[in-house]
């Protein structure tokens, strides 16, 4: 698998990101994301990766990525590329990265769910290589107050034959 180009790293998330994710991340992500839950979120089994790109003075956060593994699978909780930075190949390239730092752990699987109404997501997973599995049926609380409960899509990937 190929590594990051120079200009980004993929690295844990560090008590220095966490202002600027709690600003970023509600643009891309549902769900609470301030900057003390973050915090507290990295004393708990779940893990963050973030991908960051470098120049001369500083890190800019890219991507971010929320997970947690279990004996050799991983369950991707949360994947997402920044807004500025969409739409510019960054995800694959965070993708391969954060398969390739769960394979270093001795991960064999990784699964993950979405939104059947996510198609960018569907679609990008698709593209990098998970396979649909099964349809957990009316699993997402409805997003308008009056929808309907919506389909989560199970998704894996095998990484045994892909790193």
């Amino acid at each position: 698998m190929q590594q990051a180009p120079a200009a980004f790293t993929c690295r844990p998330m560090q008590l220095a990101d966490l202002p600027a994710l709690a600003e970023c991340l509600p643009e891309v992500l549902s769900g609470n994301w301030a900057e003390a839950h973050l915090q507290s979120q990295m004393h708990s089994s779940h893990e963050f990766l973030v991908l960051v790109r470098n120049n001369a003075t500083q890190q800019t956060i890219v991507g971010f990525a929320e997970f947690y593994c279990v004996v050799d699978e991983c369950h991707l909780l949360n994947f997402a590329i920044l807004r500025p930075w969409q739409q510019q190949g960054l995800g694959r390239i965070f993708m391969r990265e954060f398969l390739l730092a769960i394979h270093k752990r001795d991960c064999v699987r990784c699964l993950l769910e979405v939104r059947c109404s996510n198609q960018q997501a569907v679609r990008f997973y698709e593209k990098t290589g998970f396979i649909l599995d099964g349809v957990r049926r009316a699993y997402y609380p409805p997003v308008a107050k009056d929808g309907r409960r919506e389909d989560a899509l199970l998704y894996s990937w095998s990484l045994s034959a892909s790193c």
